[in-house]
């Protein structure tokens, strides 16, 4: 099994998602925000995602589009704050994890109450 460690951490392997339950208990998750796309539930990946959270409370906010928007951001956003979740899992590809990094920042500072752009060391 392979782990990249950075400011996040991101394991994969064949069968890396039977340590789903094990990563939440290690970060301290209690009730997780699952982030995905239609395209991942559509060809039944997101049910094995499920069926390893079964017996934990989560959320799950499945409108992730190609190149995540801030509108999408900000929805997924609501729901984390809404359900009360405590952190998140990005299922999927490029576009979940950049949707997941957004929500990420904008929940961890101000409460929620900022836009990315606030963030974008471009912007100052």
């Amino acid at each position: 099994m392979q782990t990249i460690h950075y400011l996040t951490q991101i394991t994969f392997d064949f069968g890396a998602i039977t340590a789903l339950q094990a990563e939440l208990k290690r970060c301290g998750i209690k009730k997780p925000l699952l982030l995905s796309d239609r395209g991942i539930e559509r060809i039944g990946l997101l049910a094995q995602c499920q069926q390893q959270l079964l017996g934990i409370d989560h959320a799950t906010f499945l409108d992730v589009p190609p190149n995540p928007t801030e509108n999408a951001v900000m929805q997924a956003l609501a729901k984390y704050q809404s359900e009360r979740c405590d952190g998140l899992i990005a299922f999927g590809g490029g576009s979940v994890i950049d949707a997941a990094k957004g929500v990420a920042i904008l929940a961890g500072n101000d409460d929620g109450k900022g836009r990315l752009a606030d963030y974008a060391t471009i912007l100052g």
